[in-house]
């Protein structure tokens, strides 16, 4: 496990030992190449990412690796890395989190997945994972 904060996006795993750092880093701005492993391990499509960044599909498909993407999308991925950190800790390890997001939930209404890729579908996730740890069935 890294120290600081994030799991899959390199520029907050041991750059930011604080929220202050991960804010001077967002405002600075990600590149699509930061959040590219986030997207491989979510398997997020371009309308997927469409939805987070507020950027059209054609716009996403012609990013390079140097791209910077917006600050509100750069934080709202913040916030996905996170959350998933914490599931990552809650399930052991990616692959039993990763079954777990892809799985039908009733209490959710949905995949967990698909709720990542929203504001307040993300707030759902993260209370799901604190049920969990502590104990409730989600």
């Amino acid at each position: 496990m890294s120290t600081g904060y994030g799991y899959f996006i390199s520029a907050f795993i041991n750059k930011a030992q604080s929220l202050l750092d991960i804010s001077n880093i967002v405002a600075s701005g990600l590149k699509f190449k930061d959040i590219k492993p986030l997207i491989m391990y979510l398997n997020l499509s371009s309308n997927d990412i469409s939805k987070i960044t507020s950027v059209t599909t054609n716009t996403i498909k012609r990013w390079k690796s140097t791209t910077q993407i917006g600050t509100l999308a750069a934080a709202y991925f913040f916030r996905i890395d996170r959350t998933l950190e914490k599931g990552i800790e809650l399930f052991g390890n990616k692959d039993e989190l990763k079954k777990w997001l892809n799985s039908s939930n009733i209490s959710l209404g949905t995949l967990p997945r698909e709720l990542l890729l929203d504001p307040i579908g993300i707030e759902l996730i993260d209370e799901a994972l604190d049920a969990l740890h502590f104990g409730n069935v989600i």
